[in-house]
């Protein structure tokens, strides 16, 4: 597997920035440690499956989306936005079989996520984040001195955008629309 580059980590920020221009300095960083980590932090194995129905059952409308969304560094792990996922034929019980299998421990996820983090300090400096340096140094410091912990969305992106998504491994993502 090739090493992600710098540039490639950069554009997939980018264009997450460009989708979703309201987003707060811990939904960068929830895009980061969902590319970095996986979803190891957010699977209960015997529950994963009816989760995922009852969350299906309850989406709400929103704005159209992709059904893949990769993250950085270089998509190994990608967003399967469940909207259009159920709505082009996807089976919610393969999607949570899935996302158990992809939530192994990721070596060097954290690691990672806190280099990939100097990205964003960067990018929030040079005025091509919706929020500054200072703020992006600082969340940096909080989540570094915390040991990189999952975190949530920020309530203002989850009012824009009502995110409903499951992150899996790329190569199960490939499997999962072979069979769809």
């Amino acid at each position: 597997m090739a090493t992600p580059t710098v540039q490639s980590s950069r554009q997939l920020l980018l264009a997450h920035v460009a989708r979703y221009p309201l987003l707060e300095p811990q939904d960068v960083y929830k895009l980061l440690f969902q590319g970095c980590c996986g979803p190891e932090h957010a699977v209960e194995r015997g529950g994963a499956q009816a989760r995922l129905a009852e969350e299906v059952a309850s989406l709400q409308e929103a704005e159209l989306e992709p059904m893949l969304e990769p993250l950085p560094p270089g998509g190994a792990f990608v967003r399967v936005h469940l909207r259009p996922f159920v709505a082009g034929g996807g089976r919610h019980e393969e999607l949570a079989t899935a996302f158990v299998r992809s939530a192994q421990p990721v070596a060097g996820g954290r690691r990672a996520l806190g280099e990939l983090w100097a990205q964003v300090e960067a990018l929030a400096k040079a005025g091509l984040l919706p929020f500054d340096g200072e703020r992006a140094r600082e969340y940096g410091v909080v989540q570094a001195s915390a040991g990189y912990p999952p975190c949530r969305h920020s309530p203002k992106f989850n009012a824009a955008y009502w995110p409903a998504y499951r992150v899996i491994a790329a190569a199960e993502v490939a499997a999962l629309v072979q069979r769809g």
